[in-house]
């Protein structure tokens, strides 16, 4: 249960600055090449791995008490 918490925040995070970093591309780029976040496959990505982290984030309840799980959700913080 904690590795699945520990491994769930970590991808949150991960995924978190893969969106941030598509945004931040499509932001730099001309007004003209810029597209929509939809159509950039690195958001594609982070948001892929967003919803793997919070399954095994969800999954991590069931094999340990909430009271270890939901602190663990600082690693996404930290990170």
């Amino acid at each position: 249960g904690i590795g699945l918490a520990l491994g769930g925040n970590i991808l949150i995070s991960v995924s978190l600055n893969t969106q941030k970093y598509a945004h931040n591309q499509n932001a730099v780029a001309a007004t003209a090449t810029a597209k929509s976040y939809l159509q950039n496959p690195i958001w594609w990505v982070g948001l892929i791995l967003m919803a793997v982290g919070e399954t095994g984030n969800f999954l991590a309840y069931a094999y340990a008490p909430a009271t270890i799980v939901a602190p663990l959700g600082a690693a996404s913080v930290i990170s």
